[in-house]
């Protein structure tokens, strides 16, 4: 009887990963790409680098600053330490996609043309202030690694309040 109920859940568990992975495979672009930009967010939020950075090729490039990839992956690092309040364990930004923002135009060539909104806030006190209303429009493209950002061609660097 115990062997039975074993196969069984074997056999759920199998059935679960195969009915999520055919989603993903049916998943359109634009559903990929919106995935990719929530979970940098909520990465961001987390203070996962990993999930960050997982959404940028390692060739990406701000063109608007000149900012490459490794650029990217030591301010967040930077700021994932010094902004960190150990002792409450809280972090000092906290972002938020401004969902009716995104904008996805998938061309033929495996890249999409994509425009987004995020309001970052930062903690002074107990009281969350408007930090950067940020604003980019770059291309994304379809790599071995998925959908990632490969460059931002437009940001609003210069609406980052100075703390």
């Amino acid at each position: 009887m115990p062997s039975k109920l074993l196969r069984i859940a074997l056999i759920a568990i199998f059935l679960f990963v195969l009915i999520q992975g055919l989603k993903k495979l049916l998943e359109s672009d634009e559903a990929k790409i919106t995935r990719v930009v929530e979970t940098m967010v909520s990465g961001f939020n987390e203070r996962n680098l990993a999930a960050v950075l997982g959404g940028l090729d390692p060739g990406f490039l701000d063109a608007t600053k000149g900012h490459g990839y490794e650029d990217v992956q030591r301010a967040l690092q930077y700021l994932f330490l010094t902004e960190f309040d150990a002792q409450n364990k809280q972090f000092h930004y906290r972002a938020r996609l401004v969902e009716s923002s995104l904008s996805i135009e998938v061309n033929e060539s495996q890249s999409a043309d994509v425009a987004v909104a995020v309001t970052i806030e930062a903690r002074r006190g107990k009281e969350w202030n408007l930090y950067w209303p940020l604003e980019a429009r770059g291309k994304i493209a379809e790599t071995e690694r998925g959908w990632v950002w490969t460059r931002i061609e437009e940001i609003n660097h210069a609406q980052r309040s100075r703390r």
